[in-house]
């Protein structure tokens, strides 16, 4: 007898997330308003880089929650083919491929851009579901160089072969 397992998370709990994002966003929305910040300041411009990630974490996890429960992978890495091997990546700009974020705009415009992905999920949970379905995998080939002994072995055939000048 096997057991249904149960999805990651639910979608009552990525609405939670949703609506106290969009609260942070009302605040800081209304902060920009009513200081003028115009995105200059250290201080404001990373304060708007964690929210734009907040808000991609957050359309990540409204796609894993409409996904449900993720098939089993193999635990075993897959050998590298001759001439190559197999590298990870810790998948930083994963979440940036949604392409929520505004870039070269005011910090006005960065902040209606993240109100607007939060109220209109579509696209972006469309792009996560299409990554899920495909598998995430943060692995990648890197050629190296070919074993020494099979250099050798051109060479020494090179050398052998007869002159026929």
């Amino acid at each position: 007898m096997t057991q249904a397992s149960a999805p990651i998370i639910t979608s009552a709990s990525v609405e939670v997330f949703f609506t106290s994002a969009l609260r942070l966003l009302n605040q800081l929305l209304g902060a920009v308003l009513h200081f003028g910040w115009r995105g200059r300041s250290t201080r404001l411009k990373r304060i708007l880089s964690r929210a734009e990630r907040s808000v991609e974490c957050l359309l990540f996890l409204k796609a894993v929650s409409l996904y449900g429960p993720l098939p089993r992978k193999r635990t075993t890495p897959r050998i590298a083919p001759r001439g190559f091997r197999r590298t990870s990546g810790r998948g930083r700009l994963f979440f940036r491929s949604a392409r929520i974020r505004a870039k070269r705009a005011s910090a006005l415009e960065r902040v209606i851009a993240l109100i607007i992905a939060l109220l209109d999920p579509e696209r972006a949970v469309r792009h996560f579901l299409k990554r899920l379905a495909n598998g995430l995998s943060f692995t990648r080939l890197v050629t190296t160089t070919p074993p020494s002994e099979i250099l050798a072995g051109g060479a020494i055939q090179c050398a052998n072969a007869p002159d026929t000048s």
